[in-house]
This record gives structure tokens, C-alpha cells and sequence, in this order.
């Protein structure tokens, strides 16, 4: 990894706590835990939501559960240009908050290599239906497969592997 993108992993995880504190401040942590998570029928967005957390060590952060939820859905790797890339695509999909336009901007001037792939998110994200703003934690019971069929979430676009989860190639 890159010491560009390492910045850019470091300030990921010193702003989110403070994001979720300060501009999250209405919103409601998910009443759901890995363990009720895990419990959900096999195959669904939550269980599926339960295997990337525990594949990738990760713990459900309190109000910001939703963004591990869409790497998920979305079939986005968690790697530093795969996180720049997601705002790219919720972006092009009209979501607009300071945390996305920060990341956007910090992410393409530290990590402007993988700017061709931004784009292709972004132009993705305008073609998809309005994703931003889904009632994630009300739709975990239901088929992952079956959801995205809806939304119209494709395979990764060629040449984007890296927007498979890990352990899942």
C-alpha cells in the first residue's frame, strides 16, 4: 500500500467516529448485532452484511452501520481506492453529504491513480435507482441476490476484480 493511500486509511478511521458523533446525531444505531445478523437466514443481506464483518474483522460501527451494508450490496471491495470509489458511485446516484465530498476530494488528490475506475463508479451510480436513502436495517431479512436483481446491481465491470469481497473470489 501506498503512503498516499495509508493517509487516506488513517483519516477514514479518525473521521468516522467523530462523523457519526457530530452529523449522524438524529439518526438511531441499528437495533440488529453481528450475532442477530448471523442469525438471519442464510443468503440474506443481513447474514450476508454478518460474513463481510466477520471476514474482514470488522465490528458495526453505531449509526454508520448502513456504509458496511452497502459494500455488500454494491459488491465494493474495502480496499482505500474501492471506498473512494463507493462515494464516486453513491455520488453519480445523488446522495450528497460532507463526509462524500471530503472523501471524494481527499481521496482523488492523494490516490488520483485510480481515477478512470472513479468514474466508471460514478457513471454506474447515475444509472442505478435511488439507492442512497433505502431503509437498510428494514430490508436485511430479505434475499441479497433478489434485492440487487432489483436495483439492477451488476457483476463488477471489467477489469474492476477488486470490487469482490474479500474471501468471495
Amino acid at each position: 500500500m501506498k503512503i498516499r493511500e495509508k493517509i487516506c486509511l488513517w483519516l477514514f478511521t479518525v473521521t468516522d467516529k467523530p462523523y457519526a458523533k457530530y452529523f449522524k446525531k438524529k439518526r438511531k444505531p441499528w437495533s440488529l448485532g453481528i450475532k442477530e445478523l448471523m442469525a438471519l437466514p442464510k443468503g440474506t443481506w443481513g447474514n450476508e452484511l454478518s460474513k463481510f464483518l466477520n471476514n474482514n474483522g470488522f465490528e458495526i460501527l453505531p449509526k454508520l452501520e448502513r456504509h458496511d451494508a452497502y459494500h455488500v450490496f454494491l459488491k465494493i471491495g474495502i480496499e482505500v481506492k474501492d471506498e473512494i470509489g463507493m462515494q464516486y458511485l453513491l455520488f453519480g446516484n445523488g446522495k450528497r453529504t460532507p463526509y462524500l465530498f471530503s472523501t471524494m476530494i481527499v481521496g482523488t488528490v492523494l490516490v488520483p491513480d485510480y481515477f478512470k475506475y472513479y468514474k466508471s463508479l460514478y457513471k454506474r451510480g447515475k444509472e442505478l435507482p435511488k439507492l442512497y436513502d433505502l431503509k437498510v436495517e428494514n430490508m436485511l431479512h430479505l434475499l441479497l441476490e433478489e434485492i440487487q436483481k432489483n436495483y439492477k446491481i451488476i457483476p463488477p465491470l471489467e477489469g474492476e476484480k477488486s470490487c469482490r469481497r474479500k474471501g468471495s473470489e
